[in-house]
């Protein structure tokens, strides 16, 4: 960890003096990290060219706005990397026809990137979150953010949706346990949520 966070300090210290070989090695640490990200938002709305041409425009902000990364208030740049590279998605994914108010629960908890340092292990929460919420299938994603971030009736999520109450019921019921057992192999206490 103690060997990252030097390796991570070089990298800021690097892309801030603006050493292309320091972006160079950002790109092969960080590639795999961001393709994940961004190919896990606009991955089902784009063909693989497109999660390319995010993935280079994540690097190419990384590089123009090397002055926004604070080397002093911040151990890693994997933060900041994560975020510009869920704003980048998420911007492309807005031109999309496919584009969904799944994608809002992203929008309303997503971190301003002059902020990025802020309230850290609540952003990872945060991340790690909506990561595990996408692992959960579409209509237990839908009724997980319907009935807990927008605090809707099960019988106006079922007019919404078209599902019947006792099918939500019964997803709600399903996606807690999958949340649960994959929260807590991400290293999450479950009960420690509502902290």
């Amino acid at each position: 960890m103690f060997h990252r966070q030097e390796d991570d300090l070089k990298l800021m210290q690097g892309l801030k003096a603006r050493d292309e070989s320091a972006l160079n090695k950002c790109i092969n640490q960080y590639h795999s990290y961001v393709f994940r990200i961004v190919a896990n938002i606009i991955g089902k709305a784009f063909p693989q060219e497109d999660i390319e041409e995010v993935l280079m425009d994540v690097f190419l902000a990384i590089w123009n706005h090397a002055d926004s990364i604070d080397i002093a208030v911040s151990l890693s740049l994997k933060p900041y990397i994560g975020t510009v590279a869920r704003n980048k998605a998420k911007n492309k994914l807005r031109t999309s026809s496919k584009y969904n108010s799944t994608i809002l629960l992203e929008d309303e908890i997503a971190i301003d990137t002059k902020d990025f340092t802020k309230d850290i292990l609540n952003n990872e929460l945060k991340d790690i979150l909506l990561e595990t919420l996408n692992e959960l299938n579409k209509e237990e994603r839908i009724c997980f953010i319907h009935y807990y971030y927008y605090q809707k009736s099960i019988r106006l999520i079922s007019e919404e949706t078209g599902m019947n109450e006792s099918t939500i019921k019964s997803k709600l019921s399903r996606g807690r346990v999958k949340l649960k057992e994959l929260l807590e192999r991400k290293g999450f206490n479950y009960e420690d949520l509502d902290s």
